[in-house]
Order: structure tokens, then C-alpha cells, then sequence
């Protein structure tokens, strides 16, 4: 075989250009008439957060470990959720009568405050882990108190002094309406054993009523608490929760407890942990007791 043939059959595919077919011609592209339809992409679902799932997952088992642990009526334990939404605050009657023994016990109701405190401060770490803040009337607060241990030496020094609820309670206000930027709910518990009084210790009641109907934001929302068994002490709060919106009145545990038993017979079955929900939740979800029928 000679190189030629060799070549040639080296490159088999090899086209002579003199022989090489006609090229096809091209057809222009028409030119459309209506302009092309927008397809419009499907719906997508939200993108996922894991950090808020993973906060309520863990504020959920929180929530159930504390009814288990403080017996907690299970149907009223689960609006416990809404307290998410609010920042707490804690004001403290620290005067001079909360030395008094209460229900004719050792117990006195600055020890009634403190057990209050202390649960409460426990129980919302599953809601806000900036903490609570905790007020008094005669002494310097400690805010966004997370750890139950601080409670206690809150409490070491003895309760003396006057009842000066009006300057206590307005300066509270007036902070969190300022630091308030995010327009968040506000919680305020006022622990109690008395009526109000001015620098010279005259009642001044009055002035009280009128910061709660006037001085609060539509966001702020207040509970009162008995630390005492004088009902008689507090009774120009009887009708605040009926007349003011944002606002509920709760007495202490064993009266509370025997107006319920009262109402609703001598077995129903009220813990310090449903007591506990009740002046939490009171004055944000007025119907909250009716959770104890179900």
C-alpha cells in the first residue's frame, strides 16, 4: 500500500472542499406580534427559622417541667405561652409592716414575698432570658434577675420604712415607656400588704388611682398581690380590676384558696403553682380561672 492510501485511510472522515455540500440557507426569526407572557414563579413557604423553633421547643418543655414540678392545672398551664410577649416587672412593698407574721404563723409577709419572687423568677427563664426586674419601695432595685440565689440576698435585709407606691410606681412607668422602643408588652406586679403613703405617711390612695387610669401605656399591664391576710388593708382595690382595664386584683394563696374551695366546692384542687399562673396571666387573660372547669 502506498503513503497516499495510507493517509487517506488515516483520516477517513477527510471532505474535499471543492466537493463539500451547499450550506442550508438561514430564515430569519419572525418577528413577534404579542409580547411574550411573564411566567410567574409558584408560592414559596417562609424560609424556616430554626433559632425561634428551637426556642419554642425548648420554652415547651420548659412550660411542662415547671407544671409537673409546681402542679400546675395542665389547661391553664398552656396559656402560659402567652407570657412570652412581656417583659416582667416586680415591685416589692419593703416597709415596716411586712415584718408582720401572717395566718398566725412563723411566717412572716416579707417570707411570703420572698417564696413569690423566687418561683416567679423561676418560672419566667422559660420566657424572657434577659430576666426579671425587681423593684422595691425603699431600696434600690436589681433588674433582669435571672438567678433564684440573687433573690435571696435581695431579701436579707429586713422590710422597713413607709408605703411610697405613687413615687415607686410612676418612675417605673416612666422608664420602661422610655426604654419601651420595640413597643413591647409590660408586666408589672405589685406585691403589697397595704394602702399607699406620702412622705409624711398620710394615705394618698387617690394619687394611685390616678396614675393607673392616666400614667399607664395601652401596652402596660398591672396585677396586684396581697401579701397579706388583712383584706381589709386592701380594699380600695375591689373594684380596680372591674373598673380599669389592664388591671386585676389577687388576693393571697389561702385566701384565694378558700374562695375558691368556697365557690366551687370543699375538694376542687388549687396548688400554689395554679395560684401562681392566676396573678401572672390575670390581668392579660381576665378568663384565665375558667380554665380550672375545664
Amino acid at each position: 500500500m502506498s503513503d497516499a492510501d495510507s493517509a487517506e485511510e488515516e483520516i477517513p472522515d477527510r471532505v474535499s472542499l471543492s466537493r463539500r455540500a451547499p450550506e442550508a440557507s438561514i430564515t430569519p426569526p419572525q418577528t413577534l406580534t404579542t409580547p411574550p407572557q411573564t411566567l410567574t414563579a409558584p408560592p414559596q413557604a417562609p424560609p424556616v427559622n430554626t433559632k425561634d423553633n428551637a426556642n419554642a421547643i425548648r420554652r415547651k418543655e420548659l412550660i411542662e417541667r415547671f407544671a409537673q414540678y409546681y402542679e400546675i392545672n395542665p389547661t391553664l398551664a398552656s396559656r402560659m405561652q402567652i407570657l412570652g410577649d412581656y417583659d416582667l416587672v416586680i415591685l416589692c412593698d419593703d416597709s415596716g409592716s411586712m415584718n408582720t407574721p401572717i395566718h398566725g404563723t412563723t411566717t412572716n409577709r416579707w417570707d411570703e414575698c420572698r417564696q413569690l419572687v423566687h418561683v416567679i423568677v423561676d418560672v419566667y427563664a422559660a420566657f424572657d432570658t434577659n430576666g426579671v426586674d425587681v423593684y422595691f419601695l425603699n431600696r434600690q432595685p436589681m433588674l433582669k434577675v435571672t438567678d433564684t440565689k440573687k433573690v435571696h440576698e435581695l431579701f436579707e435585709k429586713p422590710p422597713n420604712g413607709l408605703t411610697p407606691m405613687v413615687p415607686a410606681l410612676r418612675a417605673i412607668l416612666k422608664e420602661k415607656n422610655m426604654d419601651n422602643t420595640a413597643n413591647r408588652n409590660v408586666l408589672i406586679l405589685i406585691v403589697t400588704d397595704g394602702v399607699p403613703t406620702d412622705p409624711k405617711g398620710e394615705v394618698n390612695v387617690d394619687e394611685l388611682e390616678k396614675i393607673m387610669r392616666t400614667e399607664r401605656s395601652p401596652t402596660t399591664y398591672v396585677t396586684f398581690i396581697a401579701c397579706t391576710d388583712d383584706l381589709e388593708a386592701l380594699e380600695y382595690l375591689n373594684n380596680w380590676d372591674c373598673t380599669m382595664d389592664r388591671v386585676d386584683v389577687v388576693d393571697d394563696f389561702r385566701s384565694e384558696l378558700a374562695q375558691i374551695r368556697e365557690k366551687r366546692g370543699p375538694n376542687t384542687k388549687f396548688t400554689y403553682g395554679d395560684y401562681l399562673i392566676k396573678a401572672l396571666i390575670g390581668s392579660i387573660d381576665p378568663n384565665s380561672m375558667d380554665a380550672l372547669d375545664e
